[in-house]
């Protein structure tokens, strides 16, 4: 299914926009101004609280199909329908991406011009989940090497997080499908924001570091990521100077095997979400009555 959104201001009124595209919506033959004709599939829409107006349009595939072969076709008529909507867009047409995924495109044009557009952005970040495997009978945390690291050092086993993955399913997906070690997840002791990361796409990266506790121990390492995988001993990883976030951690697991985990443990609780028939989980320190 593809979409095709067009924005407006939300001082536009949504009577107007209506009826913009009621006529957009009758206008089933354009002339292209030759005596060939475009036959143009019916267009269903929405227009939602924002007031932008959402086009769907199951049968795309076989309208572009129709006009391939000639993309005069299709320019002349998009501007027979701009024609259409004078009410709602203004100046110049162009639309732009906004994001792509498989098959599917999403465009948008942002129609007052006299303001700048304040449609978000797709996405600015990217989500990595590490999981800290403690070893507390011997002291010791899980660690790797990747096989394509650009410098040699031991670091968390982890992964992005697939869509829709909660955070706590990707720390023990992760550390599975890298080191062969299953594990419960217990808390959140870190996270890590980071701007401009390489991989990314051009976007942020936030790191997510887990509390994971251990119910196997015989490492079976992914043969294609890693490298070398360890058990490798807290006191040295607590003084380890070639991987900042693996020093921390490992400082933060042994003030908490020392202190108390509830110190550094941060926990997820589902809640019910404003939006009929969703949850979500909410991390915080826990406190009394919370």
């Amino acid at each position: 299914m593809n979409f095709l959104k067009l924005i407006n201001s939300r001082l536009l009124n949504k009577k107007t926009i209506l009826n913009s595209f009621k006529s957009f919506q009758n206008a089933q033959n354009l002339s292209t101004g030759s005596s060939q004709l475009v036959n143009f599939p019916k267009f269903n829409f929405i227009v939602s609280k924002f007031n932008d107006v959402h086009i769907k349009s199951d049968n795309l595939s076989k309208f572009m199909n129709d006009v391939k072969s000639d993309q005069s076709i299709f320019e002349e008529a998009l501007k027979k329908y701009l024609e259409e909507w004078k009410t709602v867009i203004l100046g110049k047409y162009g639309f732009k991406y906004h994001h792509a995924e498989n098959n599917e495109a999403v465009l948008y044009k942002w129609l007052p011009e006299n303001r700048p557009s304040k449609i978000p952005m797709f996405a600015t970040h990217q989500m990595g989940v590490a999981g800290v495997v403690f070893r507390s009978d011997k002291n010791q945390i899980l660690c790797i090497k990747d096989r394509l690291m650009v410098k040699d050092f031991w670091k968390l086993p982890g992964g992005a997080a697939d869509l829709g993955e909660n955070i706590q399913e990707t720390a023990v997906r992760e550390v599975f499908e890298e080191t062969g070690i299953k594990s419960i997840f217990r808390s959140v002791i870190a996270f890590r924001q980071q701007h401009n990361y390489p991989s990314a796409h051009g976007r942020s990266d936030l790191y997510v570091i887990c509390r994971l506790e251990p119910t196997s121990f015989e490492i079976n390492k992914c043969k294609d990521e890693i490298k070398a995988c360890e058990w490798i001993d807290l006191d040295f990883l607590c003084d380890y100077s070639e991987n900042n976030i693996t020093k921390t951690v490992s400082k933060l697991i042994k003030y908490g095997k020392e202190k108390g985990f509830e110190n550094i443990d941060i926990t997820p609780k589902e809640m019910s979400s404003p939006f009929k028939g969703r949850f979500y989980n909410l991390f915080f320190r826990s406190i009394p009555d919370l």
